[in-house]
């Protein structure tokens, strides 16, 4: 059977005719084109652009060209027959030696007058330009390279396509099968090029949509909506037929084919241009919004994945600026050191780089901080006195610590105080009795992740502070002897005292000295001489301190009044001071006992913290709060009433009123449900006011006895749990029942400072 062979003619009759390849409106002389652009920033600018056409800035060998030129300008329309032109001779690299751009020297000029003259020191470009106006002919003129030219001169090489009246027979080669993909960023310039063998063989590009011409060697369709973000050139030392796309969009997306005849046989190059993607990325298994989670020593596993885009990605780990790994994965152990370090995934396919970053969060055991002192674990003891320890410790989580073991004296209870997030301070006591009790004492810091062992070293002090816990009243006074025990004379040391509360430094003294010892003296205590009193012995270059707690036993201290109300009642709120406790409590309207089982009032006492001033500072201590809440109840309808209250202790009484003159009173409806009026000047609903203190009565000695009956006979001062019951207890067949808050009963009655 014969085989069957398709081919397909195409004559081409163009007879006596040559192609040139110059595009319209370009300049054609001496085998090159000469196009004439408009705007440019500078040379470098125009140097780009001439690049991207396919050519340089023109460069001019001979009066002929120089001439062609010129005479192509004059013809040309406003403004491009008046303006300066750049051109491609610069002097950048050695002053006054001037190259064209491939560079080659200068073989012909036509300098304008005093041209070059370098003004200023700061050109080294080349324009065309009119020295004497309209009127003269355009000469040359150095300039500087970074100031905007308005016009400019590209040259490319001019190719021919001879045709003579020859029938050329096309024989297809089939290469549909291997079509080229690449990809492109909106934005950025791309360029295609097939191969061929001779510059006088006919070309054809072809592209989006269905296959449109593009180009017919170096000329540009004009039908072409692309055409004016397009270029065509030719390569003739590489043997390449480019098509170029200045700023690549999705409208340039597509299938382009590229034509060409070799030795009568039409071959066919297809290359297809893809959009590429961005690639959009995600991490596994971070725990929570950008954190991952992880224990110090524990494998941790980070992974991202990327979703499907063209072209593909590559992933890698990135921390600090170092690649970890180049795959989506990363394992590794942490130490503590990577806690809140941040790791970054990459994903990179060329065209775009997306990053996403997750904060590792790690659990650690505790170490301890602040290192410098290398004796912050030597503490200097008294005898018989506490002395306090602490370690200051970062921890994630919150660590718990606990004695390991004992060199004989009586250990505290540790407490731990949050000082950040992470940062805490660990503090206990040891009172050691007996010299043997100096010494190492061993403990442990724990948390979930691991421990931390540590010590205390105990050594004697030379400073002894006699009694180590005084008690005084109004009535007596106390002597607090400071005694430095060293070898070396007294008499190099300086001593002072130092009165201070929970850490505020209240006051200095400088007490009766005599040698070794120092005497201070307090007379007719009341509750501004409590807290803690140091002893110092200075000298230039040390300093030897003990110190001795002093409770002061005063009558009831009020500290802050304050009303609040809500919809339904108004409370009276009494903050006050008492060293010893309270005794009794008792609230009074209008000089009248409330009653316990009085259903319009509910009572509360519980331990508070108080502020109150001393010496001028501000001191934050424990203290008590009781309160009367006034429901809508008013049994005799008047509405208006003074209310008090009266605090007893065993050194004393104090009370306090709350009354119409300070902008307080009640009005409120009877047992019939009349119109309910209450007011309390200055005070919206749900508002807290500070009330001034107006009367205090107090009485150190001579106080009423206050009656047994509202306390249930119970004698608060005899037992240990004194405060537990301190509260009127109501019936629970009332209506308002009263409410109230255990006091912790368990601690000693003994005044104690945070």
């Amino acid at each position: 059977m014969a085989s069957v062979h398709i081919t397909c003619a195409v004559i081409l009759s163009l007879v006596g005719v040559v192609l040139s390849t110059c595009p319209s409106g370009d300049l054609s002389f001496g085998g090159k084109c000469y196009f004439f652009g408009k705007d440019i920033e500078n040379e470098r600018r125009g140097h780009d652009i001439c690049k991207a056409r396919g050519g340089q800035l023109a460069s001019i060998n001979s009066k002929a060209e120089d001439d062609a030129i010129t005479q192509h300008i004059e013809r040309l329309p406003l403004p491009y027959s008046i303006g300066g032109y750049l051109i491609g001779a610069q002097d950048e690299i050695t002053e006054g030696t001037f190259v064209w751009e491939d560079g080659t020297s200068l073989t012909y000029s036509n300098w304008g007058p005093g041209q070059p003259d370098n003004y200023v020191s700061a050109e080294d470009c080349v324009t065309y330009y009119r020295p004497l106006g309209l009127l003269s002919h355009y000469q040359w003129a150095d300039v500087n390279c970074d100031v905007a030219v308005e016009f400019y001169i590209c040259e490319t090489s001019i190719t021919f396509s001879s045709i003579f009246g020859v029938l050329l027979l096309f024989q297809t080669t089939k290469s549909d099968k291997n079509i080229s993909i690449i990809y492109a960023k909106n934005g950025d310039p791309v360029e295609l090029s097939c191969r061929f063998t001779s510059p006088s063989t006919t070309h054809v590009w072809r592209g989006p949509k269905r296959l449109t011409t593009y180009s017919l060697d170096l000329v540009i369709n004009e039908d072409l909506e692309q055409k004016d973000n397009i270029l065509i050139t030719m390569n003739i030392t590489t043997g390449n037929y480019i098509l170029r796309i200045l700023n690549y969009g999705k409208d340039n997306e597509g299938l382009y084919q590229c034509e060409s005849v070799v030795k009568g046989h039409l071959t066919i190059y297809k290359v297809e241009i893809k959009s590429a993607e961005e690639p959009i990325l995600g991490i596994v298994n971070e725990t929570g919004t950008g954190v991952i989670l992880g224990n110090e020593g524990a494998k941790v596993t980070l992974e991202c994945k990327a979703a499907t885009v063209f072209p593909s990605v590559d992933l890698h780990w990135t921390t600090n600026g170092k690649i970890l790994t180049s795959s989506q994965s990363y394992t590794f152990t942490p130490i503590r050191n990577d806690h809140k370090r941040i790791f970054t995934c990459i994903a990179n396919n060329t065209f775009y780089e997306t990053r996403r970053s997750i904060q590792l969060v790690l659990h650690y055991k505790p170490y301890e901080i602040d290192r410098g002192n290398i004796d912050q674990h030597i503490y200097e003891a008294e005898l018989g006195k506490p002395c306090d320890v602490s370690i200051k410790v970062s921890s994630f989580p919150k660590p718990k610590p606990s004695w390991s073991t004992n060199a004989g004296g009586k250990l505290g209870v540790w407490g731990a105080e949050k000082d950040s997030e992470e940062i805490f301070t660990l503090f206990s006591t040891i009172v050691p009795e007996i010299s043997s009790h100096l010494g190492r004492y061993n403990f442990v810091v724990r948390n979930n992740i691991g421990s931390l062992k540590h010590y205390i070293e105990l050594k004697s002090t030379p400073v002894i502070l006699t009694p180590p816990h005084a008690i005084c009243n109004i009535s007596s006074h106390i002597d607090l002897e400071c005694a430095i025990t060293l070898e070396e004379p007294p008499s190099g040391f300086s001593n002072m005292w130092l009165h201070q509360i929970n850490g505020i430094k209240l006051r200095t003294f400088s007490g009766m000295t005599r040698e070794n010892i120092s005497i201070l003296q307090i007379s007719f205590c009341d509750y501004r001489e409590a807290g803690d009193y140091v002893c110092k012995w200075i000298t230039a270059n040390k300093e030897f301190s003990s110190s001795a707690r002093v409770t002061v036993h005063d009558q009831p201290v009020i500290s802050k009044r304050s009303v609040t109300t809500t919809k339904d009642s108004v409370s009276l709120l009494l903050y006050f001071l008492s060293d010893p406790k309270p005794e009794s409590i008792i609230w009074y309207q209008d000089d009248k006992v409330i009653a316990t089982n009085d259903t319009r009032f509910t009572q509360l006492v519980r331990q508070s913290r108080i502020e109150h001033e001393i010496h001028m500072k501000n001191v934050k201590q424990k203290g008590f709060l009781t309160s009367l809440t006034i429901h809508n109840y008013d049994s005799d309808g008047s509405g208006l009433h003074v209310y008090s209250c009266q605090i007893q202790n065993a050194f004393g009484t104090m009370s306090a009123e709350f009354e119409n003159t300070t902008n307080f009173y009640v009005k409120v409806s009877n047992q019939s449900g009349n119109v309910i009026s209450k007011r309390i000047d200055t005070l919206s609903e749900r508002s807290t006011e500070e009330v001034n203190l107006r009367n205090i009565q107090s009485s150190c000695s001579d106080y009423e006895k206050i009656n047994s009956e509202y306390f249930r006979g119970m004698d608060l001062r005899s037992r240990d749990d004194e405060l537990k019951n301190f509260v009127i207890v109501q019936s629970n067949f009332y209506e308002h029942p009263n409410k109230y808050e255990d006091l912790d009963g368990t601690k000693k009655d003994v005044h104690e400072y945070e």
